[in-house]
């Protein structure tokens, strides 16, 4: 008990002393979430940028397969084509080009 024999004065300045204390801290604290936040953005960060990357490979793989498959197709259709010609000729017979849009 020793705050009971101490005068008013002195009481006063514990009770500021005190506040001040519980303010100091309310802000460490705030500091603290502010830092676990900035981590937990950091990995959010993290993890967005490794999706990233893995999008751009994907989309990277997606057009290499895409053009694959357009050399093949029209390498296909050119076969057909020279194979429908051949026939055409065996036969005596003219085609037309309806669908020849080199001008």
């Amino acid at each position: 008990m020793m705050l009971a024999d101490t005068s008013d004065a002195f009481t006063g300045q514990w009770v500021v002393v005190m506040a001040g204390a519980v303010a100091c801290l309310a802000a460490v604290m705030a500091i603290v979430s502010y830092f676990a936040t900035r981590r937990e953005v950091d990995s959010i960060e993290g993890r967005v940028t490794k999706i990233e990357d893995q999008l751009k490979e994907t989309e990277r793989r997606l057009d290499e397969k895409a053009e694959k498959r357009a050399v093949h197709l029209h390498n296909r259709v050119n076969h057909i084509n020279s194979g429908i010609n051949r026939i055409a000729g065996k036969l005596g017979l003219q085609l037309s080009n309806e669908n020849d849009y080199s001008e």
